[in-house]
């Protein structure tokens, strides 16, 4: 007897390849702390790190929702490379999908990443800020006195090992 079920009839246990509920359940035996097996002396370059697509687009509808999970869940999911879209408006950067406002900026995405890598050290979290709708160059000279000086972010240009972003952020940009 063939089965004809679909994928909306399969129990979450039964496929956990797709997942658009906003409840993260992780397996008893998942370590969100999966960077800490990898050897210091690797270079972040030779790692395979899992990351999401315009990472903090959760609200406006079908066309500008891209993520089902909070930035909290998708850290302990284990996702380690972010997509941030940045917007200027007065002194303040705001996430933002396209012309869609997502209820949050960027300083407390900063504040979210901060506090994971407190509770996991061995963990380090990569970050794409992408310049959104107008001032593009205000927002990279904002986001640069944001994190100047911050001994916990890492901005240099030669690729890091392990050990040396081991509880920073990461900040990567084209040029």
């Amino acid at each position: 007897v063939q089965s004809h079920r679909t994928f909306q009839d399969m129990s979450y246990s039964e496929n956990q390849s797709f997942n658009d509920s906003a409840d993260l359940r992780l397996p008893q035996s998942y370590r969100i702390d999966w960077m800490r097996s990898i050897d210091n002396n690797k270079l972040i370059s030779d790692i395979t790190i899992p990351g999401t697509h315009d990472t903090m687009a959760l609200h406006g509808g079908p066309p500008a929702e891209c993520q089902a999970w909070s930035l909290a869940a998708q850290l302990r999911a284990g996702i380690r490379y972010l997509d941030l879209r940045v917007f200027a408006l007065d002194d303040k950067l705001y996430i933002m999908h396209g012309v869609v406002y997502q209820h949050t900026t960027f300083t407390e995405v900063l504040s979210t990443i901060r506090d994971f890598l407190k509770e996991y050290r061995s963990e380090a979290v990569l970050v794409r800020v992408k310049p959104d709708l107008f001032d593009k160059d205000k927002v990279e000279g904002m986001v640069a006195q944001l994190i100047v000086g911050d001994r916990d972010i890492w901005v240099e240009s030669a690729i890091p090992r392990m050990v040396d972003v081991r509880g920073k952020i990461v900040f990567l940009q084209k040029d």
